[in-house]
C-alpha cells in the first residue's frame, strides 16, 4: 500500500507540470541557394509555472545567441560561417492557450530575469 501511495504521490508532482512551446525564430542561410532565409525550430518544454518556463526559454535564446556570438568571433571573416551556424534572432514561447509569454508576460519580472540570466551567461569562462 505504501508503494501505490508513493507511485500515486510522484505521478501526481509530474503531471503538475505545464506543457509549453519554445520557437526560437533563426537567420539561416542555404548551403545551396546562398539566400538567407528565416526559419523556426521548435521544441516542447514542460516547466512547473509561466516565471519558470519564461525563465528556461530565455536562458536557452540568451545562450544560442552568445554562443553565436563566440563562434563567428573565431572564425574571423570565413565567407562559410553563415552557412554552418544559424543565427538566433528572437524567440516565442507559448502556452497551451497560445500566448505568447515571450511577448507580454506582464506577471512576470521580465527585466529582472533577463538581467539575472545575462550574468550568469556572461560569467561562464567557457562561452566568453
Amino acid at each position: 500500500m505504501k508503494k501505490i501511495f508513493v507511485l500515486l504521490l510522484l505521478l501526481l508532482c509530474f503531471s503538475c507540470d505545464q506543457k509549453y512551446e519554445y520557437i526560437e525564430v533563426v537567420k539561416e542561410k542555404s548551403l545551396y541557394t546562398g539566400i538567407t532565409e528565416v526559419l523556426e525550430k521548435s521544441e516542447t518544454m514542460k516547466s512547473k509555472n509561466d516565471s519558470t518556463a519564461y525563465f528556461r526559454a530565455y536562458l536557452r535564446f540568451y545562450t544560442s545567441k552568445k554562443m553565436y556570438k563566440k563562434n563567428k568571433e573565431q572564425n574571423g571573416e570565413n565567407k562559410n560561417f553563415e552557412l554552418f551556424y544559424s543565427k538566433p534572432i528572437k524567440f516565442k514561447l507559448l502556452n497551451k492557450k497560445g500566448e505568447d509569454l515571450a511577448i507580454s508576460p506582464s506577471y512576470i519580472d521580465r527585466e529582472q530575469i533577463e538581467h539575472r540570466i545575462r550574468k550568469i551567461v556572461d560569467g561562464m569562462s567557457h562561452l566568453q
